[in-house]
């Protein structure tokens, strides 16, 4: 029994970051990227469209390269070819279930005219 628990434990810890899509309000449609996903330090003044927002979620084993990735990964099946990332990770009070509290990182997703 006790080593289902500890394999049970180990299984949670590598398990993969995971993300959501919110699209934006415009309603704009991309086929997805099958680009490289570029990481903006902030939203470009022109040249681009909104697609959506972004949200991977994982847990404090998960670097912000993990969480990243995600998101990258994510906005390109919408049509993204570059993302905004918020600053920092959001943590979230562990759940009874859960051994570690999960992190949110977010993202804008954007379509640049000319990446």
């Amino acid at each position: 029994m006790r080593s289902i628990l500890i394999l049970g434990f180990l299984l949670l810890l590598a398990s993969c970051a995971t993300a959501e899509f919110v699209p934006s309000e415009s309603g704009l449609r991309f086929p997805p990227w099958s680009g490289e996903v570029r990481v903006l330090d902030q939203m470009p003044k022109t040249g681009f469209e909104r697609v959506g927002v972004v949200t991977a979620r994982g847990g404090v084993v998960h670097g912000t390269d993990e969480l990243t990735r995600a998101l990258k990964a994510r906005a390109a099946e919408q049509g993204a070819n570059a993302i905004v990332v918020a600053q920092g990770r959001e943590f979230h009070a562990a759940n009874a279930f859960a051994f570690q509290p999960p992190i949110d990182m977010s993202a804008i997703a954007i379509r640049l005219y000319a990446p």
